[in-house]
Formats: structure tokens, sequence, C-alpha cells
């Protein structure tokens, strides 16, 4: 049960910053829902792959710029 409340907050953390999701990461968080909400379960390498995409997701981390190129 405990895994089922992680998995939620996880889909609704990334349905939240779903614009900072590559087109494929989006397919897949979408498909994941869905097999999710049918089957009320995820397999390990699914929870495994969903976790990975939130913990990748750098939400706090500042863009970097480059002063390689002198603007004239």
């Amino acid at each position: 049960m405990e895994n089922m409340a992680k998995i939620k907050e996880t889909f609704d953390y990334l349905y939240l910053h779903e614009r900072d999701l590559t087109a494929g990461q989006l397919d897949f968080v979408r498909s994941l829902r869905k097999y999710f909400v049918r089957n009320k379960q995820l397999s390990e390498r699914q929870t495994a792959a969903l976790f990975e995409i939130k913990r990748y997701l750098n939400k706090d981390e500042q863009p970097r710029f480059s002063r390689a190129f002198k603007t004239v």
C-alpha cells in the first residue's frame, strides 16, 4: 500500500511538471498512468523507470550560460 501512495505521488508530481518532460517521457508516463489505473499495480521495472524520471527531473537547477561567445 505504501508503494501505491508513492506511485500516485510521483504521477501527480510529473503531471505538475509535464512541460519539463521530453515527448517520449511524456508518452511513457501517460501510458504507465493508464496501465496503473486499469490494473492497480506496476511491475518493478515500470516503477523503477517512473521513479528515475522523477529523480532526474531537476526542477530546482538553474540553466548554465556560457560566456564563450561575445555579443557585440
